[in-house]
């Protein structure tokens, strides 16, 4: 077999992904990730996420002791000068290369890290409906 011929069928097999050599010059599956796969697993994940928000909005009970205690500690971040990040933390969930998908899970994790908390050394403030029960009034 020439040389040339060996060189095209060579080239034909890389090209194919389902090819073990393919896999083997391409062990994270990246060479065949571009632009569109990964515009598509952001949609699919922003979709996936506002799907979330609006079941959490409609299964929602906002006289709850969650919501009460979610709210009081709101106040209190606000108070301490403690802000939510600025893009929603849309979670990596999108089926990607191994390689890619640690990357993304690892850059979800860095941003939605709990944000120091401030220390109780500081001023308590209460609600009214504590300052009631404490007074007893």
């Amino acid at each position: 077999m020439p040389a040339v011929d060996l060189a095209a069928r060579v080239r034909r097999l890389t090209r194919k992904p389902e090819t073990a050599l393919a896999e083997l010059l391409d062990p994270g599956g990246l060479r065949h990730w571009g632009p569109h796969q990964e515009n598509t697993a952001r949609l699919l994940e922003i979709q996936s996420y506002g799907l979330v928000l609006d079941w959490r909005d409609r299964t929602f009970d906002p006289e709850s002791d969650e919501a009460r205690e979610a709210r009081r500690a709101l106040l209190n971040d606000r108070r301490h000068g403690v802000r939510p990040p600025a893009d929603p933390p849309v979670p990596p969930i999108a089926h990607r290369p191994a390689p890619l998908a640690q990357q993304m899970f690892d850059a979800f994790v860095e941003r939605t890290a709990a944000p120091a908390r401030p220390d109780a050394s500081g001023p308590q403030l209460t609600t009214v409906d504590e300052f009631i029960a404490a007074w007893e009034l």
